[in-house]
């Protein structure tokens, strides 16, 4: 009987056990971005994305991302997360504009040639949130794991622009 529960496990993509999803290596993970009223953004590009945009300043030990879909992003749920995030954006004081994610595949976050690990953190108004993980050990962990993501979307990542709500 273990067996055959275990199996069902690893084939799930969308299992729920103890609030948590299980996030597959395809999910497709991405990192709000936000028109902070200097630059004037109207859409953002890949090119425009900097490190600071991984830069989680409230803890070092993980970056908060969104679980798009998978193997691609999926419109309903890109639709939610945009009205969620442009509600969530209105509400800071300065006011500020989404503008959609930095996003890759969950097995593209990397640091030193290691997949980072990535727990899914369902919110009450969020069942899509998810934490990447931050294992440097260092005073400037912070500012390193950014600098370590940054450089692998680089490489890997792609912008998904925002639906509309």
């Amino acid at each position: 009987m273990q067996l055959k529960i275990s199996r069902f496990l690893r084939r799930s993509k969308d299992l729920s056990l103890n609030n948590e999803k299980v996030v597959g290596e395809n999910e497709v993970l991405g990192r709000r971005l936000f028109d902070k009223g200097k630059t004037k953004i109207i859409r953002k590009t890949k090119d425009e994305v900097q490190f600071n945009d991984f830069w989680e300043k409230r803890n070092s030990q993980e970056i908060s991302l969104d679980m798009l879909g998978s193997p691609n992003p999926i419109k309903g749920r890109k639709r939610k997360l945009t009205g969620l995030s442009i509600t969530q954006a209105a509400t800071r004081t300065p006011a500020l504009k989404f503008v959609g994610w930095a996003s890759m595949k969950r097995k593209q976050f990397k640091v030193n040639k290691v997949t980072c690990d990535v727990v899914s953190n369902p919110m009450e108004d969020n069942p899509w949130h998810a934490h990447l993980i931050n294992k440097i050990d260092n005073e400037n962990a912070n500012y390193l794991f950014a600098m370590a993501i940054h450089h692998e979307f680089t490489r890997h990542g792609i912008f998904v622009e925002p639906s509309n709500p």
